[in-house]
C-alpha cells in the first residue's frame, strides 16, 4: 500500500499551519502535542507547526517559541 506521502511527493516533514490560535486552535496544538509520536507513525514521517494566523501577534499564547504567528493567512497557506 502506498503512503500518503509517497502519492503525493511530499519531503520527510509534514509540516502544519494553524488559522487561529483561540480555543480550537489551541486544543488541535495540544492534541497534536500529546499525540506527536502516533500522529508522526501514521502521517510517515515528523510533524513541525510552523506557522499560526492570529488577529493579535503581541499577546501571550500558550504555544512553542518556534511556532511563527503571523496576521497574513497567505503566510500560512503558501507556507512553504
Amino acid at each position: 500500500r502506498m503512503s500518503y506521502k509517497e502519492g503525493c511527493g511530499m519531503s520527510d516533514r509534514i509540516r502544519v499551519g494553524l488559522l487561529g490560535l483561540g480555543t480550537v486552535g489551541q486544543s488541535a496544538v495540544s492534541i497534536i502535542e500529546a499525540n506527536r509520536e502516533r500522529i508522526e507513525a501514521r502521517a510517515g514521517g515528523p510533524l513541525e507547526i510552523v506557522r499560526a494566523v492570529v488577529r493579535d501577534t503581541t499577546r501571550k499564547r500558550k504555544t512553542s517559541k518556534y511556532v511563527q504567528l503571523t496576521t497574513c493567512f497567505e503566510q500560512v497557506v503558501g507556507a512553504s
